[in-house]
């Protein structure tokens, strides 16, 4: 049995998927470093604007991918701490 490649759509699915994620826990980690709900959109969205993010998100990389685990593995961080006190 062969097994079947992705197509572009599917893969920008995933790509589009990803980066939604990612936004939403950048938000959360900047929101646990105390800043205000409205400092903390203005923040998310600079970083969400940012040419090489905004290049990254429409091609089928591992950029995303790395970046989403990197952002989850400090927001794991902040809130083992937060436990902690």
């Amino acid at each position: 049995m062969r097994r079947r490649g992705y197509t572009l759509p599917e893969m920008l699915l995933v790509v589009a998927l990803l980066g939604v994620l990612l936004v939403i826990v950048v938000a959360r980690v900047v929101r646990a470093m105390g800043l205000s709900p409205l400092a903390t959109f203005v923040l998310t969205l600079l970083v969400t604007l940012n040419p090489e993010v905004l290049h990254n998100a429409f091609e089928p990389t591992y950029e995303l991918a790395v970046a989403l685990l990197l952002a989850l593995v400090v927001r794991t961080a902040q809130r083992a701490v937060a436990q902690r006190r």
